[in-house]
């Protein structure tokens, strides 16, 4: 009876380890999935950031020194954004926003 007891014992202390371990192992990959989707915030608002001040800056100096390229240069600014469906996630996200406000307003 003595020998039952002490396996149960150690079965329950090993199956609280490694439920322990389990959790901290969850813990640490949700940790890890918090800083990889913020670093990938933190780029795509230092591309976005960046694109806001170069472009102008080069649509400004073609405007006022190279007049003939001005067309062309507006030309390939729009065409690249529709090539890279600016107008579809800029449409997405105002009608997320048109759901949140109108789920909100029910409520």
């Amino acid at each position: 009876m003595d020998k039952i007891l002490n396996l149960i014992e150690k079965n329950e202390s090993k199956t609280y380890d490694y439920h322990c371990k389990k959790l901290e192992t969850s813990k640490e990959i949700e940790i890890a999935k918090i800083n990889a989707g913020i670093v990938g915030e933190k780029t795509h608002r230092l591309i976005a950031l960046s694109l806001m001040i170069v472009l102008p800056v080069i649509t400004c100096l073609i405007f006022f020194f190279k007049e003939t390229f001005f067309v062309p240069w507006l030309t390939f600014l729009t065409g690249s954004i529709g090539g890279f469906g600016i107008g579809k996630t800029f449409g997405q996200k105002t009608a997320k926003e048109e759901s949140r406000t109108t789920i909100d307003e029910e409520e």
